[in-house]
């Protein structure tokens, strides 16, 4: 079933986990996500649509269109997150976040979006609640992104069958 067919489902579903987890571990270790990895990603990500997520459902041009809808309500909603939040999450994590909607596509970005918010705020909790030794100024947003958006794609990859 999953691994049977070696192709380019696995290969986008490669590229896209690697790029996650490079900007996870980046934002973690430095606080930044840099523009040089998310822009043309993103734009990889749009490309490669047809062979992602929605792989044999859709046609090459809805897909693409699906990917471009997924990369505008994440920036959009993120965008907005940015603006209540007054300076605190940066341009870099809405970024990531359009990366996550053009990985993950219309209808799935809403839920990619969603369970990166979560772990992040989980993360959140976690270090800064009771019992936590240091008080961090930011927190790196990307990481709960990146996982959220990997569970995600995981969870599609592992319950994917054969047309």
């Amino acid at each position: 079933m999953l691994w049977s067919e070696p192709g380019i489902f696995q290969l986008v579903f490669g590229l896209y986990l690697l790029v996650l987890v490079y900007l996870g571990v980046k934002d973690l270790k430095e606080r930044t996500i840099s523009n040089r990895v998310v822009i043309p990603a993103t734009l990889a990500a749009i490309a490669l649509a047809p062979w992602g997520i929605h792989e044999r459902e859709y046609g090459l041009l809805p897909s693409i269109g699906l990917a471009a809808l997924g990369w505008l309500f994440c920036v959009i909603w993120m965008g907005l997150a940015a603006y209540l939040s007054r300076g605190r999450l940066a341009g870099g994590d809405i970024k990531l976040a359009g990366l996550v909607g053009a990985m993950t596509a219309m209808p799935v970005a809403p839920a990619a979006l969603g369970a990166g918010v979560i772990i992040s705020g989980v993360y959140a909790l976690v270090m800064v609640g009771p019992g936590s030794r240091k008080m961090f100024e930011e927190m790196p947003y990307g990481l709960g992104l990146s996982a959220g958006c990997c569970t995600l794609l995981l969870y599609v990859w592992l319950n994917r069958t054969v047309w």
